[in-house]
């Protein structure tokens, strides 16, 4: 009898941890095919939210004339000619920089992070006419000069520049988070925005009568304050709207920044001959 009582709780301990696995699997099975929809979810979900908002309605470029205008002599007239080696975009990339997920089973959250390189589509004017009439017009208040756009190869004073490298980054957190219970689920979306960052590489080059008097690289990293707030749906475009526009300022910040700069060593080159 004995033997048989040993038999039986040993079937019934064997049954037992047979339904523990079989119960840690289906758990293990239902979080990751929590993981996988809701990834999906708020992967699709949010980059088609987001391109729109970015590109829906274009930002406008703004230079900002605060500098104190000088009076000085004029005479001497400048004309220059802008390249662009590397222009902006003409469409706003979103690269996906990792992602995480808190699967609950009851309340699971899940995060998208994106890379956001400005694209011409983001803002207006064309960015090479934007420098082109920002430097102009920047002159007519702080330039010893007169700054026009080169007519040909036998004006006295060309100034060339050259655009390598112009480059506004930011940093967006898609997060998708829902709850089930019972049989019924609900959702929500939320978006943070990060800080803006701008890499502006302008070269200069002054000629007179052909021969090179002034030539300089100019390279500025502009970053551009923003507060990481966070609008959960259905207003989560509003940070989107809010990031747009902080990239834009930045690159017109930094524009204006090295605008500034060129004029005044123009002015201190001439002013030296």
């Amino acid at each position: 009898m004995n033997w048989q009582k040993q038999l039986l709780n040993r079937g019934r301990e064997d049954c037992a941890i047979s339904t523990g696995i079989s119960n840690f699997i289906n758990v293990v099975i239902r979080l990751l095919l929590t993981i996988s929809l809701g990834l999906v979810a708020a992967s699709c979900f949010s980059s088609k939210e987001v391109k729109a908002s970015f590109t829906l309605n274009p930002e406008s470029l703004r230079y900002l004339y605060d500098s104190n205008p000088i009076d000085c002599n004029r005479d001497k007239v400048v004309y220059f000619e802008l390249f662009d080696s590397i222009p902006l975009n003409n469409y706003t990339p979103f690269n996906k920089k990792g992602w995480g997920a808190i699967p609950l089973v009851a309340f699971n959250l899940f995060w998208q992070n994106y890379e956001v390189v400005m694209g011409q589509d983001m803002a207006f004017p064309n960015y090479h006419q934007f420098f082109s009439e920002s430097i102009i017009t920047e002159s007519q208040r702080t330039g010893c000069f007169t700054l026009k756009e080169k007519q040909s190869e036998h004006d006295t004073y060309i100034l060339k520049l050259m655009i390598d490298k112009c480059e506004t980054k930011s940093k967006l957190t898609s997060t998708f988070g829902f709850m089930v219970g019972g049989y019924t689920a609900s959702s929500g979306d939320g978006h943070t925005g990060k800080p803006s960052n701008t890499e502006l590489i302008v070269n200069a080059e002054l000629l007179q009568n052909g021969v090179t008097i002034f030539e300089k690289e100019y390279n500025l990293i502009h970053h551009q304050p923003f507060l990481s707030k966070t609008y959960q749906a259905p207003n989560a475009r509003n940070t989107d709207i809010d990031l747009k526009h902080n990239m834009v300022e930045s690159l017109s910040f930094a524009t204006k920044n090295i605008i500034e700069n060129i004029i005044l060593d123009i002015n201190n080159t001439l002013t030296s001959l």
